[in-house]
């Protein structure tokens, strides 16, 4: 491939560059789709932690994501909605529990908002700025809205109070004040203790389902490249895998002779993938004119013991075409 960029590693200092260097081999024009955070809305979600902690300072990597992409970014990540605004806003709401429990320490960043179809994305501090997903933003651990958690148990004190309207957020005070009123008419109605009960002992997990936490990255960095690398690393030659066998597998070792296939053609995994998302069992890899993105999973409720998904690349079809099919005489139809 003449000229061909790969990723270069670096420091978060020079992060966007890195990021445009990569990018612009793909897309010349990506930073016309792309827009800066200002210093001011910055500054002001930064403030949003100072309430609990006065020196606290958001991590050099997100500085930088935000500073050139976090007012808009149509290139990656948008799917998870990290937009400023929307950050300032959930994160804020999130601070309250920090705050009103008299919390030291900042766990996290909360990166998107996530609803029942779309995870929660955060940015762990207590692990040295590892990227989680969440299923559901009514987990309490993360809970943005601390609102709705102290109506429901009637912990709405005179510091709570207080502290919303200092805050003259509108948003803030409408929600406060739209609990206020529930509350209000669930006791009026009978209903409230039932309804309370029911959420305390979900730990607010109002979908009644388990809550889990699923590590996907070391860093915001490598799942920078990460995401990038599945977007761009498309040339002529692109064969997509996507397989999923019920029950059994023709190999019981199938994913140690799949790696042994890349071995043998000398693809290599790249610096930004750091075994971490699906426990490990993705893959993103160059090779001598190939690239190389799979993921190895098993799916319990529809009994697939085994699924492989993820595509083969490159401007040499015939070893885009090569692997492909080793790859493939290894998998049930």
């Amino acid at each position: 491939m003449k000229d061909r960029v790969f990723p270069r590693q670096g420091t978060d200092k020079d992060l966007f560059e890195r990021l445009s260097e990569y990018i612009s081999y793909f897309d010349k024009n990506w930073k016309d789709k792309i827009e800066g955070a200002s210093d001011e809305e910055i500054e002001k979600f930064q403030n949003i932690y100072k309430i609990v902690d006065k020196d606290f300072k958001i991590p050099e990597s997100l500085y930088m994501y935000l500073k050139n992409m976090g007012k808009k970014d149509e290139v990656f990540i948008k799917y998870e909605s990290i937009d400023i605004n929307y950050m300032i806003e959930y994160n804020e709401f999130y601070v309250i529990n920090l705050y009103l429990n008299n919390s030291e320490k900042i766990n996290c960043i909360l990166l998107s908002e996530g609803n029942i179809s779309e995870k929660m994305l955060i940015l762990d501090l207590t692990k040295n700025g590892q990227i989680s997903v969440i299923n559901s933003n009514e987990y309490i651990g993360y809970e943005p809205n601390g609102i709705s958690k102290y109506f429901i148990e009637e912990r709405y004190d005179e510091k709570f109070e207080n502290f919303v309207k200092e805050k003259n957020n509108e948003s803030l005070l409408e929600e406060y004040n739209w609990w206020k009123k529930s509350v209000q008419n669930g006791k009026e109605g009978g209903w409230f203790e039932e309804f309370k009960s029911k959420l305390i002992k979900q730990k607010f997990n109002t979908l009644g389902m388990e809550i889990k936490i699923e590590p996907i990255s070391k860093n915001l960095e490598n799942l920078l490249f990460q995401t990038i690398f599945v977007i761009y690393e498309r040339f002529d030659n692109y064969i997509r895998i996507d397989n999923a066998n019920e029950n059994n597998t023709r190999d019981k070792n199938i994913k140690e002779n799949i790696e042994n296939i890349l071995k043998k053609y000398n693809i290599k995994r790249t610096w930004f993938d750091d075994g971490i998302r699906n426990n490990g069992k993705d893959y993103y890899g160059y090779g001598d004119g190939v690239s190389i993105c799979l993921c190895f999973y098993s799916f319990v409720q529809a009994n697939i013991d085994f699924g492989l998904s993820g595509f083969i690349t490159g401007e040499n079809k015939e070893l885009v075409e090569k692997i492909y099919n080793e790859i493939d005489a290894l998998l049930i139809k």
